[in-house]
């Protein structure tokens, strides 16, 4: 009977110990240029941001219609 309470606790504080958190990504700086990126359109053609360097770009993310969000 001891050892059937032991035994989770055990598991709980092994897997307690181990830090498996990453950590955030950096968020980008206004004002500060945009990473590269090569996203997909709503036509399915490739678009690179780092042709766009030489203008002002606004990037606008949308959901997916009928879904959350």
């Amino acid at each position: 009977m001891r050892t059937l309470l032991l035994a989770p606790l055990l598991v709980l504080l092994t897997t307690g110990i181990q830090d498996t958190t990453k950590p955030a990504p950096k968020k980008p700086e206004v004002g500060k240029p945009a990473p590269a990126l090569r996203l997909n359109d709503q036509g399915g053609k490739i678009v690179a941001l780092g042709g766009k360097r030489a203008s002002w770009t606004v990037l606008a993310f949308f959901p997916k219609a009928a879904t959350p969000g």
